[in-house]
């Protein structure tokens, strides 16, 4: 389970237990509905400022990650046209001794 689902969970616990707690407090209604309108924002501010707080460390994390890719490609297609040259001058060389053993049997 994710941590933001951990978080949602326990956010909506503690808020419907304190709403029952408002709602069968000795006061007249309108003081109840105003305290729970208060209590219902103050809790939806702060759930989104932790939604906030999660998704800007998935994009961070995401982007850490395609920083590393990058990198990882850069390096493969670095070593991949090295190991190109190297094929292509080894090809070479033996053509060349291929050449040069022909030659010498004629």
């Amino acid at each position: 389970m994710s941590a933001g689902k951990v978080l949602l969970g326990i956010a909506a616990g503690v808020a419907v237990g304190i709403q029952i707690g408002i709602l069968i407090a000795p006061e007249e209604g309108k003081k109840t509905r105003k305290k729970l309108s208060k209590k219902g924002e103050d809790y939806l501010d702060d759930l989104s400022s932790r939604f906030n707080h999660i998704i800007d460390d998935i994009n961070s994390q995401v982007s850490r990650v395609n920083k590393d890719i990058k990198e990882l490609a850069d390096k493969g297609k670095s070593l991949s046209e090295d190991l190109a040259k190297e094929a292509k001058k080894k090809g070479s060389e033996l053509n060349n001794d291929a050449k040069s053993a022909l030659g010498s049997i004629s």
